[in-house]
């Protein structure tokens, strides 16, 4: 009788630690595997090789050249507070980047891994306007409503 009790405990904690491995690969997927493929594919959608995603530093090298950013923002990434703030800018820069609006980059600061994925899906780089120069302005003498009448 003991050793069935024995034998059965045996069986439940392998179950257990099963269970709990299954548990922890499945956080694992979530938290390093899922980020790093809509990376990789942010990367390839911008141009750059997607196998840049997986270098420490590097990938961050070409995340802001990508938002068009100087490379000492890495810097700021270093500062403490600062670096809890400065994450939130990249993002927002990126959904820029990509098109999205203020309402998508507002949505990055409650979950970061869904709309990387989401920009991973996205067909293309939007096109950024270019301020255009305002047009030349009129001269007062040219308009009708500034014509001077001659005295004569």
């Amino acid at each position: 009788m003991i050793l069935a009790l024995t034998h059965a405990q045996q069986s439940n904690d392998a179950l257990a630690s099963l269970a709990a491995l299954l548990f922890f690969l499945l956080v694992f997927v979530f938290v390093v595997i899922l980020p790093l493929a809509a990376t990789w594919q942010i990367f390839v959608k911008a141009g750059e090789p997607g196998w840049a995603a997986i270098v420490p530093f590097y990938n961050m090298v070409v995340f802001l050249k990508i938002i068009d950013r100087p490379i000492w923002w890495i810097a700021l990434l270093i500062i403490p507070v600062v670096n809890f703030i400065v994450p939130f800018f990249l993002l927002y820069e990126l959904a820029r980047v990509f098109g999205k609006g203020i309402g998508f980059a507002n949505i990055t600061k409650v979950a970061i891994f869904e709309p990387l994925c989401i920009l991973a899906s996205a067909d293309r780089l939007a096109a950024i306007p270019i301020p255009t120069p305002a047009p030349p302005r009129r001269e007062e003498a040219g308009h009708a409503l500034f014509v001077r009448h001659r005295a004569g």
